[in-house]
């Protein structure tokens, strides 16, 4: 009486399958000459690909007018977004990029500009295999909406989790060149850090988040540890988190206790870690 719908056993695309299902291009596609590249089987495409632009730490953030690079090969005044390679790699702890512990060194990303093929193949890589280490929850933010492939592929971000790093505000540049380092009010930076939690698509596909917080007994951390305890956020990421000294206890109940255990398993703190501004240079 009634027809059963059959159940598909083709599993769903993966964000590069459906990346390059659902990208438009403008202009029509020229002849595609027979390049040696894309002759190569797909996998040996990829570790290419990975050897140029991929599998590394790189600091991004949006530049603005009252930036000053001196260094060797520092970018022209005309980028807005501002990307460097960090030497140390993956394995350091989160930190924010400085030109004075930081040689300037950038992805080789003119491939793919070269053609559709390159760019259909390059892309994925160049999000998925990348820790994308930003210095404000804002860029972040910003750049996820001029990006659009940007949250759908990305797995790896760094956060650099203090009132710290955001050259939008009057007070963040006037305190640019002190001591005591970039300053937003706290105000401003929990209601982006909340947006990038709860709104943002990045948060929802990433594989690894890792947030550094600059003071590890400030009430500041125990509410923003706190809001990755909330029912409506459940981490499908790892999460680290890392602080300077030990957790207060506040927040180190608010994990074991709070915590469904789910988030339990995912959710890690790394305690007497140290800011490594002394970036390799």
């Amino acid at each position: 009486m009634f027809r059963r719908e059959r159940r598909s056993d083709t599993p769903p695309p993966t964000p590069a399958e459906q990346f390059r299902r659902d990208v438009k291009f403008t202009l029509p596609t020229a002849t595609q000459g027979l390049s040696p590249l894309l002759t190569l089987p797909a996998e040996i495409q990829r570790m290419i690909f990975t050897e140029l632009l991929g599998d590394k730490l790189v600091h991004v953030h949006l530049r603005h007018k009252d930036d000053k690079y001196e260094r060797e090969g520092a970018p022209s005044k005309v980028s807005r977004w501002v990307h460097c390679v960090c030497h140390r790699g993956h394995k350091t702890i989160p930190h924010y990029h400085e030109e004075k512990n930081h040689q300037w060194c950038f992805l080789s990303t003119d491939i793919l500009r070269t053609c559709q093929s390159a760019y259909l193949q390059g892309l994925p890589v160049l999000y998925q295999t990348n820790t994308f280490s930003f210095r404000c929850v804002k860029d972040v933010i910003v750049f996820e909406g001029l990006f659009v492939y940007f949250s759908s592929l990305a797995q790896s971000i760094d956060l650099y989790c203090t009132q710290c790093g955001c050259h939008t505000e009057p007070i963040c540049r006037h305190h640019e060149h002190s001591g005591s380092g970039w300053r937003i009010r706290s105000s401003y930076f929990d209601h982006y850090y909340r947006l990038f939690l709860t709104t943002s698509s990045s948060s929802g596909n990433i594989r690894t988040l890792r947030l550094y917080f600059e003071n590890s007994d400030s009430a500041s951390v125990y509410h923003r540890t706190k809001s990755l305890l909330l029912s409506y956020i459940l981490p499908v990421a790892q999460i680290q988190i890392f602080v300077p000294g030990e957790l207060d206890e506040r927040t180190d109940s608010a994990i074991r206790v709070e915590a469904t255990r789910d988030q339990r398993n995912r959710i890690s703190v790394i305690r007497h870690t140290k800011d490594l501004n002394d970036c390799s240079v």
